[in-house]
């Protein structure tokens, strides 16, 4: 109820669905498409909802950003997810 996983998080028009109908969303391997992602989460006001998760598979490399703005432009990896919680439910 209300959580979606892709996989790949690469085709910004399926993100954009699952995004109108998805309290937290949970894109993987989206890495090659994190400028597009970013474009997307800045037109829906929901870039600080964000948080980019990769190199959790390497002990010691892993990152944790909770600004996609700060690698719009890079590759952080095969393996990075995204995940977006956007906190418009009350838990019951």
């Amino acid at each position: 109820e209300g959580r979606l996983m892709i996989m790949t998080g690469t085709e910004m028009s399926r993100v954009e669905k699952a995004l109108d109908v998805a309290e937290t969303l949970v894109l993987y391997k989206c890495g090659k498409s994190l400028e597009a992602l970013t474009n997307l989460l800045e037109s829906k006001g929901l870039i600080e909802k964000a948080k980019l998760v990769c190199y959790a598979d390497q002990e010691g490399k892993e990152v944790v950003l909770h600004d996609l703005r700060e690698v719009r432009k890079s590759h952080p990896g095969y393996m990075a997810t995204v995940i977006i919680y956007k906190g418009e439910l009350k838990w019951n």
